[in-house]
């Protein structure tokens, strides 16, 4: 044997075996390589645009309507009010009510418009002119264009919890009618008729022999506080004159039809009318009562007065002229 063989042959036998791991044996993805980092190409940012202008703050529904205008139209019925309309219902007419179908639909859709008016609605509005809803007018509605008080019902703080209707008291008499709920509602009435903050209502009234009054009309439509107000009827009495007790009303529900006519928006608020000898509204105030508005209420009241004494002589002779009451 060769030199040459046996030094091939040692080269074999004595040359370490390479080792390679299982993994990288049976892998058939291909190995990575180790590649320089690359640079990403970054854009510049866009240019900062103007600032908006802000949006104009939303006015509520309730805040455009807040303002007091002046009441130019006549507000009331349309039609004279009819006491013997609205009598208590027997038990067949009460029964023959409640199994009408149709006047239950009606009542759901009544329902319905009540529930989607907010509760503080009227209490948020109070924040604003103190919930005064319009200004009263400088002069007298014409008795041609005034329309009527509508006929309501209650308790009188002398009927001993009997029902009795507004309108007989209201006829044959200048009245001021006063719609109130609540101390707040008081208060602003009493700013139109009151002894210390209109004194020449009280003077006027008090000379007219009779034939002017004040009736009051309280209206609580929470059964709670109707309960607190039945408990302080003897003082209600008590500050007021015995003859005056059949003119003050506890009424325990408005309906929302007759606040629509006399224009009762905030049942918070007091409201005041003037209404003459026919149940016709010919002047009314809303809120507080300030210094061109009482003025002007004594002035119409006086006129209505004055009016009511020139009533024409039923016994004047064919060719004599006949002295009619200026409206």
């Amino acid at each position: 044997m060769r030199k040459s063989h046996l030094t091939l042959l040692r080269t074999l036998a004595y040359s370490a075996p390479t080792r390679q791991c299982r993994s990288c044996a049976f892998s058939t993805l291909p190995r990575r390589q180790n590649t320089p980092p690359t640079t990403k190409l970054t854009t510049p940012p866009p240019p900062p645009r103007d600032p908006e202008p802000p949006l104009p703050p939303t006015k509520d529904r309730d805040e455009e309507d807040t303002t007091p205008h002046p009441l130019g139209r006549p507000i009331g019925l349309s039609h004279p009010p009819n006491p013997a309309a609205s009598p208590r219902r027997t038990w067949r007419e009460a029964h023959a009510s409640l199994t009408n179908y149709d006047k239950h639909l009606a009542r759901r859709e009544e329902l319905k418009a009540t529930l989607s008016v907010p509760y503080f609605r009227d209490f948020t509005r109070m924040n604003r002119e103190r919930g005064k809803t319009w200004l009263a007018n400088e002069r007298l509605w014409k008795a041609e264009a005034a329309r009527w008080f509508p006929n309501l019902r209650g308790r009188t703080l002398g009927s001993g919890g009997v029902v009795r209707d507004v309108v007989p008291l209201l006829k044959g008499r200048v009245s001021l009618v006063c719609v109130f709920s609540r101390s707040w509602a008081e208060a602003q009435v009493r700013s139109f008729v009151g002894e210390e903050e209109n004194p020449e209502v009280r003077r006027a009234i008090k000379g007219s022999g009779g034939r002017a009054q004040i009736v009051e009309v309280n209206v609580e439509e929470g059964a709670l506080f109707a309960a607190i107000l039945k408990l302080f009827e003897r003082r209600l009495r008590g500050m007021r004159d015995e003859k005056d007790w059949e003119k003050y009303f506890l009424l325990r529900s408005l309906p929302k039809e007759v606040r629509e006519e006399i224009g009762v928006v905030n049942g918070k608020v007091g409201y005041v009318y003037l209404v003459d000898e026919n149940c016709k509204i010919r002047w009314a105030g809303s809120g507080d009562a300030n210094e061109t508005e009482k003025q002007a209420l004594v002035r119409g009241l006086n006129r209505l007065i004055e009016g009511k004494t020139a009533t024409p002589r039923p016994t004047d002779a064919p060719g004599q002229k006949q002295t009619s009451a200026s409206t």
